[in-house]
């Protein structure tokens, strides 16, 4: 039996946070909290906050999973739902580009490459929505402003939105209840990181592909607000449209959106 066997589990097959936390530098933190719960002060750190000079970044998401779920409360339909909304919205926004920022070489590259890509994540979102007898929320109008102008406004745009969606895809994950749904975010979200490291190696030498070595997640909620910043979705996205009367239960189909 080698080492990783050894190993103890949880049910998520994550190891105990005491497993990680040799030191008990991260249990001391917590113990530190305050009048905050364990649960508040784990949802703080995922939110990227530095406490008692431990940066939880990158361990953001896994405290969270190791607290039960994240209790978001948000269904798996939701969290598609979700997904399916950003996916819409980087679809439409390299065939924007594609037609007005007039980008060539490997800027147009990149644009076409990420259109197919996020297409393709649409039309798989869908299908799988329905097929878990949910209801996909109809396209959102978006108004893109002035970012597909310009080959350098839409390079700094698609970082952005690239980088939002790997914190996206990371933040929602410890919520997902089911392992087919959560193997399938799981494969979607490295090709986002993919896309991120590829748009900031052609912002004249000024973006590493990988500049930290963790990233922060962030929840549906913090997503949503920093999409309805960006002014891209008329109407702003609401968690409340993304779910429907039956995606917020997981159950048959619905109205959404």
């Amino acid at each position: 039996m080698d080492r990783r066997e050894r190993m103890p589990r949880l049910s998520n097959g994550l190891p105990p946070l005491e497993v990680l936390d040799k030191d008990g530098a991260i249990q001391e933190t917590l113990e530190k909290a305050g009048g905050d719960t364990r649960r508040r002060f784990i949802g703080k750190a995922a939110a990227g906050g530095v406490a008692s000079g431990v940066l939880f970044g990158g361990l953001g998401a896994f405290a969270i999973a190791q607290d039960g779920g994240g209790g978001s409360g948000i269904s798996d339909l939701t969290i598609l739902n979700f997904a399916l909304a950003l996916e819409f919205l980087e679809r439409d926004f390299y065939a924007e580009a594609l037609d007005e920022a007039g980008l060539e070489g490997e800027m147009q590259t990149y644009a076409q490459t990420l259109r197919k890509h996020e297409a393709t994540h649409v039309d798989t979102l869908s299908s799988t929505i329905e097929k878990l007898g949910g209801t996909p929320i109809s396209k959102p109008e978006f108004d893109f402003k002035d970012t597909t102008s310009s080959a350098d406004s839409f390079l700094e745009t698609a970082v952005q939105l690239e980088e939002t969606g790997v914190s996206a895809y990371q933040g929602a994950a410890p919520s997902i209840t089911s392992k087919e749904i959560l193997a399938a975010a799981a494969s979607i979200l490295p090709v986002e990181a993919f896309h991120t490291a590829w748009g900031r190696t052609m912002q004249d030498g000024e973006g590493l592909p990988a500049p930290a070595a963790f990233n922060e997640p962030m929840t549906p909620q913090q997503v949503i607000a920093a999409v309805n910043e960006l002014g891209f979705v008329e109407g702003g996205l609401t968690l409340d449209a993304l779910a429907g009367p039956a995606n917020a239960q997981g159950g048959a189909p619905g109205t959404a959106g």
